[in-house]
């Protein structure tokens, strides 16, 4: 009988690897390869990559549900649920990788880090956090898939970020099994503990040496004057002062972050009207501003354009825009940002740059009435992802920020600019419902926005 069960054994093991033959040969061909059977190599690559299954000490596919799960509930709202799971998967891995007690810093950081422009601003929070040791202070590198992003890693970050090509390979580092080698960009491990991005932001800018820019970033020399004769080129003068404006538009119609940019002119004509320039930059996609006098417009998605958006960012006033990337990047080099129509305003009205306010948008309910800020910290709105069919499905309408909201907030931005702060007496009354709801952001909300809505929005 023992001889019997011992080739019975062996004869499924062998039908097992043809199987798991044939499906690589199969995915192979799929992704591109010619026709032809998976070399042994890759087989027994694969079954000790720890990409399936168990290993000794860690369940694969169970991080993969819960990271996925975690995800789900991040988009619902769950904030706090999401960061708990997030950080308890982290944590045993991380216990089970280490050797000896010795602690595990990650020496890359993972391919998130560069797949957007805020979360290449978030890059930024996370090497101004090792110039504040918030997180240990080693040289990290991170993949990139394009020349793109090469070039703002590049020329934002210099020596602080090294760079490695991802088009082939740096992939295997997205597999749980190796998260320990591969820092995440929604949780970051800090000397003692794991924090959310949202914690690492808050971290940063709450302190007094990146606020007076003690420590800061700046860009590259070279790059900062190929895109100063590019800008006089079309028809910046030189040392003229000018604002970034960027505003995300409707690419998307269920995107709930989108804005008009016929909200934004009365602004642009204030800050001509005070001897300045705007640069409105973005996608192609965006629609061309009618003829402004002072006003430069770079609606194109050439590559010449899109490496003057660095330098804008460095370089302006202050930035003008929307709940967007833009506005992580100009935080990490200090650039003062009027960020309008803001949403989940928990975790995303951020303390950030010197000077840098928030409007956020208005929630409306069926009957009409406008949630009070206490009302919105309060639900899952606060922290949600949402399309605006499923916040439609709950009973919310969004408003928009008013074209005199924005103008109103442009001239808080002035303000200070002249001032050096904001004229602010109602913080203190925001911060305490804050408090009372364990909100994650506290950046500044504009105070023309405060003094104008107080009677409902702070009730």
């Amino acid at each position: 009988m023992k001889i019997v069960r011992h080739y019975f054994g062996k004869i499924l093991n062998r039908l097992q690897t043809k199987i798991i033959h044939l499906l690589v040969s199969v995915l192979n061909y799929k992704w591109g390869s010619p026709p032809r059977w998976a070399p042994k190599e890759q087989i027994a690559t694969i079954k000790y990559s720890e990409i399936l299954g168990n290993t000794s000490s860690i369940d694969i596919e169970s991080m993969y549900k819960g990271w996925e799960y975690s995800e789900r509930i991040w988009n619902e709202g769950r904030y706090f649920d999401s960061i708990s799971i997030k950080k308890n998967i982290l944590e045993n891995l991380y216990a089970s990788q280490e050797i000896g007690g010795e602690r595990q810093i990650a020496p890359f950081m993972s391919v998130g880090w560069g797949a957007a422009i805020g979360h290449i601003g978030s890059l930024g929070a996370f090497v101004l956090g090792q110039k504040l040791n918030i997180v240990p202070p080693n040289l990290r590198h991170l993949p990139v898939r394009d020349e793109n992003s090469a070039f703002w890693i590049k020329n934002l970050f210099q020596n602080d970020v090294g760079i490695v090509s991802s088009r082939f390979g740096f992939s295997i580092l997205e597999n749980p099994s190796q998260w320990h080698v591969s820092e995440r960009l929604a949780m970051v491990r800090t000397d003692t503990n794991f924090i959310s991005l949202y914690e690492l932001h808050e971290s940063v800018y709450k302190d007094s040496r990146v606020a007076s820019k003690e420590i800061g970033l700046i860009i590259d020399r070279d790059y900062e004057n190929f895109a100063k004769l590019e800008l006089q080129n079309l028809g910046l003068p030189d040392g003229a002062w000018f604002v970034g404006l960027h505003i995300r538009e409707k690419s998307n119609q269920l995107d709930p972050r989108v804005a008009n940019v016929e909200t934004f002119y009365e602004s642009i004509s204030e800050i001509v009207g005070r001897g300045g320039w705007v640069i409105r930059f973005g996608a192609d996609s965006m629609r061309p501003l009618p003829f402004m006098e002072n006003v430069i417009d770079l609606n194109t998605n050439s590559e010449k354009s899109r490496r003057l958006h660095l330098f804008i960012l460095a370089k302006s006033k202050f930035l003008l825009t929307t709940n967007s990337g833009p506005s992580v990047v100009a935080w990490a080099l200090g650039t003062p940002v009027l960020q309008t129509n803001t949403l989940s305003i928990g975790r995303n009205l951020l303390s950030s740059s010197n000077g840098s306010i928030y409007l956020p948008k208005k929630f409306v309910t069926n009957t009409g009435d406008y949630c009070s800020f206490a009302q919105i910290l309060a639900s899952q709105e606060a922290y949600s992802e949402t399309d605006l069919r499923e916040k439609h499905s709950q009973g919310f309408q969004l408003a928009d920020n008013s074209e005199i909201e924005i103008f109103d907030a442009t001239k808080d931005m002035f303000n200070f600019l002249d001032t050096g702060k904001h004229l602010d007496n109602l913080s203190e009354k925001v911060n305490d419902i804050r408090k009372a709801h364990n909100a994650v952001g506290y950046g500044l909300i504009a105070p023309s926005f405060l003094r104008e809505n107080e009677r409902w929005f702070l009730s």
